[in-house]
């Protein structure tokens, strides 16, 4: 069985979160660990290329073929209805959102849950005070019983929590 996990944030963070989180993605891809996210830039960059330093697995999720200049992402998916109705479900104001935050919205449902929406990922690691797209992952993940670690909401910007925070981890999953 693999072990998947998301890792996500807001686009601007520290120069600390961007590291702690690089790091953190590197020891999870020399744990087998395999990374899926959107291949956004800021903390989603940083999840990946912490995860190419080991030459870890991972799965990128784009809306768009060439999204964000990148043609490597996959765009392509199934149950595009049923991944909108999860979505919409979990999303309070579906209604609000403008189409490119909808499709941002229901990549998130493939992210969490998998390409045929049935593989849950093991935990979602994200750094967030609030961003729409980051707060949907977290809200499907909570829907469907998945552990959240929102380092936005405990660690601020201090170094020495952040440390703290990665040899907890790293001990709750036992990493090497």
């Amino acid at each position: 069985m693999n072990k998947t996990y998301v890792g996500t944030g807001n686009l601007s963070t520290g120069r600390n979160i961007s590291q702690m989180m690089e790091s953190i993605a590197s020891r999870l891809a020399k744990n087998g660990y395999i990374l899926k996210n959107g291949g956004n830039k800021g903390l989603e960059t940083a999840f990946i290329t912490g995860c190419d330093k080991e030459n870890g697995s991972k799965k990128i999720y784009s809306i768009f073929k060439n999204y964000d200049d990148d043609p490597s992402k996959i765009y392509n998916v199934n149950n595009w209805n049923e991944a909108t109705e999860i979505a919409k479900d979990a999303h309070d104001g579906w209604g609000l959102l403008s189409k490119i935050n909808k499709y941002n919205s229901i990549r998130y449902s493939y992210i969490v849950l998998g390409d045929e929406l049935k593989s849950p990922v093991d935990f979602v690691i994200t750094y967030t005070k609030g961003s729409n797209s980051t707060d949907q992952c977290i809200r499907l993940a909570k829907k469907f019983g998945i552990k959240v670690y929102n380092l936005g909401n405990e660690f601020e910007y201090n170094k020495e929590k952040l440390k703290k925070f990665e040899s907890a981890l790293a001990s709750e999953l036992n990493l090497a």
